[in-house]
C-alpha cells in the first residue's frame, strides 16, 4: 500500500477527530485526500506531531473528543522517540500515534532511515504501548477501527511503499492561518 491509500483510510475512519500530520509528502498527500478543519498540518517541524497530538489529547480530556490521531513518518518517529516515552508516562486513552513506515525519508530525496535497523513498533512495544502492526489496506481498515475502541494510547505501525503522489503542490498556508483553523474546529460546539 502506499501513503495515499493509507491517508484515504486514515481520514476516512477519522472524519470528525483532530488530526495532526507531520510535514512534507504526509501533509500535502493527506490535504489532497481531503481537506477538513480538523487537520493540522505540521509543516515546519519533522517529528513534532506525536507531542503536539500527546498534548491536544490532554487539553482535550473530558472535551468529547473521541479520539487524537497523531500521523508521523518513520524518520520523524525515530527523530523524537521522547514522544512515546511521553505516551507511555502519561497514558492518554484518546492518541492514536499512526506512523507511516516506508523505510526512507521520501519527501527529501528516498535518503534511507535507521528503521531498517531500529523496529519502531519494537520500540514501541519497549515502552509499554498497545502496538498494532499493519502493512496491507484490508489490515489497516480492520485495525483502524480496532484502535476506534481502544481506551489506552495505542502506536500503529503502518509499513508502505517508499514512493510519493507526483505533482501535489506544497501546503503552503500560513502556519498561524493553519493553526487557527484547527483552534476554531478544536473549540466548536461537540
Amino acid at each position: 500500500m502506499n501513503r495515499f491509500e493509507a491517508l484515504s483510510l486514515i481520514a476516512e475512519q477519522y472524519r470528525d477527530c483532530p488530526i495532526v500530520a507531520t510535514c512534507g509528502a504526509t501533509s500535502r498527500e493527506l490535504k489532497h485526500v481531503v481537506d477538513r478543519d480538523s487537520h493540522l498540518y505540521v509543516v515546519d517541524s519533522m517529528g513534532l506531531s506525536s507531542s503536539i497530538a500527546i498534548g491536544l489529547c490532554l487539553g482535550l480530556q473530558g472535551q468529547g473528543a473521541a479520539k487524537v490521531v497523531a500521523i508521523e513518518g518513520d524518520g520523524g518517529m525515530l527523530m523524537n522517540p521522547n514522544a512515546l516515552s511521553s505516551a507511555s508516562f502519561l497514558r492518554p486513552a484518546n492518541l492514536v500515534l499512526i506512523v507511516l513506515d516506508n523505510g526512507c525519508f521520501a519527501s527529501t530525496g528516498g535518503q534511507r532511515a535507521q528503521t531498517s535497523r531500529v523496529p519502531i513498533a519494537n520500540v514501541a512495544a519497549g515502552f509499554g504501548l498497545t502496538v498494532f502492526s499493519v502493512d496491507d489496506l484490508e489490515d489497516l481498515r480492520r485495525t483502524l477501527q480496532d484502535t476506534y475502541q481502544t481506551q489506552e494510547p495505542v502506536l500503529l505501525h503502518v509499513k508502505i511503499t517508499p514512493d510519493n503522489v507526483p505533482g501535489l503542490p506544497y501546503v503552503n498556508d500560513d502556519p498561524v492561518v493553519l493553526a487557527d483553523r484547527f483552534k476554531r474546529f478544536l473549540t466548536r460546539e461537540r
